[in-house]
């Protein structure tokens, strides 16, 4: 049995190439209609951009001879033949009824044109119709909206339609009716979402410059009433502290940064956070105003803008997951531990430990505490500080091709938008990956208004009554016009 018998059933062999069938039109193939016209005779070609196929419209007028047609078959098969073409789907019942020829002197026109030809020609016995302009709305809406049509995209709409019906502007109407449908705009996963190119962060000149906050969790609450983990880095030399909390209110996070770190390695320059209220609020803003802090926060939901402490986060739990006991409560016992196992181990962005850069020596462990080395104190002072600027030089070279490196590997998926001033555009809402419940939820809020470019990737916003500063790539277009169709 063939490959074409395998396929369907409904068929009707008319010879070795040429076959009978009323089944709808697969995608990449050659589809043929035919429709009355006046004069002069007609023969049009559409080549789908995505798909590269053909949608070829061939007019009939009221005296056309067998001779003609016979002419526009041969054209036909003079266009398709070396385009690698497979297939050729032709309503067939159309070409009968607007010419009036005998089916069986049509069929002998395609055997003789495609008689030593590879491509497999279907000849359509249900033959589709041609509806009047006032029609064509209702027939979008019914193999679109409906429950069958299921708001389907546009070649799903599209092969829809032409199984039934066919006039001359059905794909430019269908694309226009599906990319202008509000309601999938706002219902339908972005299937190329945007994706601008990665910007490389800049980094501090030395340690303490520049260091990042965030919280981590929630996990099991401990004995110790613990939920939380405030978590710090050092965006030149990746050293980490962990410290755990019971809540992540400013006051909390104001505190334990000073005991905790301010008063073992001072004041930083720069405190980079995400928007959450604690790191924004008014609090927060005074005691960074009072300490000389320059507060630096990344564009909402965007955690990449602060992925280095988000991939310690997934380091930490790991340890954490290892080590703490079967009810998962004793693991604030372990932070301090852990925080000794990511300073102490290699950073692969740097090529060092965090420990080695900050305090110019590796941390001891057992077999360095059996070395006795005799140096003075001076000779150790200048050793130490030569070693730790001839680290962070090497560090600061490493840290910018890797940066390099990963935009580069980033960059090669790409998809960028450029959006102006007064653009309509949805806004991707942040979804928890870990919420099974928000499965239906609708993906995209809006329209809202683009205020002005705020970076090369970082737009403002009109978001009802605010005025909110958005990554491109939580946005795309929103297609807002009117269904407008021609039959030009």
């Amino acid at each position: 049995m063939s490959e074409i018998e395998n396929r369907n059933e409904n068929y009707v062999k008319i010879s070795k190439e040429i076959y009978l069938t009323d089944t709808r039109l697969p995608e990449g193939s050659v589809d043929v209609s035919f429709i009355r016209i006046e004069s002069p005779e007609l023969f049009e070609v559409y080549t789908d951009e995505n798909t590269q196929e053909y949608h070829i419209t061939i007019g009939i007028t009221k005296d056309m001879s067998l001779e003609s047609l016979m002419t526009k078959i041969t054209e036909l098969k003079y266009l398709i033949i070396g385009e690698e073409i497979a297939e050729l789907h032709v309503d067939h019942d159309s070409c009968i009824e607007l010419t009036g020829f005998p089916r069986k002197s049509i069929e002998k026109l395609w055997k003789d044109n495609f008689c030593h030809s590879n491509i497999r020609i279907y000849l359509h016995e249900k033959r589709r119709m041609i509806p009047r302009e006032e029609e064509i709305r209702k027939i979008l809406e019914e193999n679109h909206d409906s429950l069958i049509g299921g708001h389907g995209g546009v070649k799903k709409t599209y092969y829809r339609i032409i199984a039934n019906y066919f006039w001359k502007t059905v794909r430019k109407d269908v694309e226009t009716y599906v990319k202008n449908y509000v309601i999938c705009q706002r219902n339908k996963v972005n299937r190329h979402p945007t994706k601008m190119p990665m910007i490389i962060t800049d980094f501090p000149n030395k340690f303490n410059d520049k260091i990042a906050i965030d919280i981590c969790g929630p996990f099991p609450i401990t004995k110790n009433r613990n939920k939380y983990i405030l978590t710090i880095q050092d965006c030149l030399t990746k050293y980490f502290m962990g410290i755990p909390i019971e809540d992540f209110t400013a006051i909390t996070v104001i505190r334990e940064l000073l005991e905790k770190y301010i008063s073992y390695f001072g004041i930083p320059r720069n405190i980079l956070t995400d928007r959450g209220t604690n790191f924004t609020s008014d609090l927060m803003k005074t005691f960074e105003k009072m300490m000389g802090i320059k507060p630096i926060t990344t564009t909402s939901f965007h955690p990449q803008s602060n992925g280095s402490l988000e991939r310690t986060h997934q380091v930490l739990k790991d340890y954490l997951r290892h080590f703490a006991n079967d009810n998962a409560d004793d693991w604030d016992e372990k932070i301090h531990l852990a925080n000794l196992y990511f300073n102490t181990s290699k950073h692969e962005s740097t090529g060092y430990t965090p420990y080695e850069l900050v305090f110019g020596n590796k941390a001891n462990d057992l077999s360095s505490m059996k070395k006795n080395l005799n140096v003075s104190y001076f000779e150790y002072l200048e050793e130490l500080q030569s070693r730790i600027t001839r680290n962070l030089n090497e560090t600061k070279e490493t840290l910018l091709k890797s940066k390099q490196e990963t935009k580069e590997r980033y960059d090669r998926m790409v998809n960028p938008q450029e959006f102006q001033p007064n653009d309509l555009v949805w806004l991707c809402k942040e979804s928890n990956s870990n919420d099974r419940t928000n499965t239906l939820n609708i993906p995209f809020e809006g329209p809202f208004r683009v205020i002005e470019k705020v970076s090369d990737v970082n737009y403002k916003i009109q978001k009802n009554r605010k005025e909110i500063v958005v990554h491109a790539n939580r946005l795309k277009y929103a297609n807002i016009n009117l269904f407008q169709i021609s039959l030009d």
